[in-house]
């Protein structure tokens, strides 16, 4: 409740203000809780798997990252850099990775918003929400890094001309060898 609070601290307010403010209250409360509701709903749904890695690496440019979002399929994984001091970072790192997928804001470009977004959740969850969002990740460290996903899909695409040249002697109906 921090922005609440702090934008009716200190003031003076009779009865009427005063249930005016516990309205508005209890209103911003059921919107953070629907909030959080999307947000997890999102992680059962649309997350296959969430890694917990020593050090992330955005396979892209090169640059180090606190949490990555790699496409696979239908589905997303998340990679989280370890925080072994602090647990609550790679919580708020997760929530930012959600935001990216609720708000469709999935480029660096839009980072500034999807972390004023973060900051601005993070502050108003309570303690209890932030420990659901945190037992999402797992506590052993990964060896999968999004580098592996690369490489996979780099070993496939090798293999493309050779299926692609099988199926035209197949569709063709030659009797060729290719190798």
């Amino acid at each position: 409740m921090g922005i609440v609070k702090n934008i009716f601290w200190g003031r003076n307010m009779n009865e009427e203000g005063v249930l005016w403010m516990a309205d508005r209250m209890k209103k911003w409360e059921k919107l953070i809780d629907l909030l959080f509701e999307g947000i997890t709903c999102t992680l059962k749904k649309e997350v296959d798997a969430i890694y917990k890695v020593e050090e992330l690496i955005d396979p892209r440019d090169g640059d180090l990252l606190f949490g990555l979002l790699w496409p696979v399929g239908q589905k997303t994984h998340i990679y989280i850099k370890a925080q072994p001091d602090n647990s609550n970072i790679e919580a708020q790192t997760l929530l930012h990775e959600i935001l990216h997928i609720n708000f469709g804001h999935r480029k660096k470009e839009d980072d500034l918003f999807i972390q004023k977004m973060t900051d601005l959740l993070w502050d108003e969850f309570s303690e209890s929400q932030k420990r659901m969002l945190g037992d999402f990740i797992p506590e052993e460290i990964s060896s999968e890094t999004p580098e592996s996903l690369i490489e996979d899909v780099e070993e496939v695409i090798e293999t493309l001309p050779l299926q692609n040249e099988t199926l035209k002697l197949l569709e063709s109906g030659e009797e060729k060898s290719i190798l």
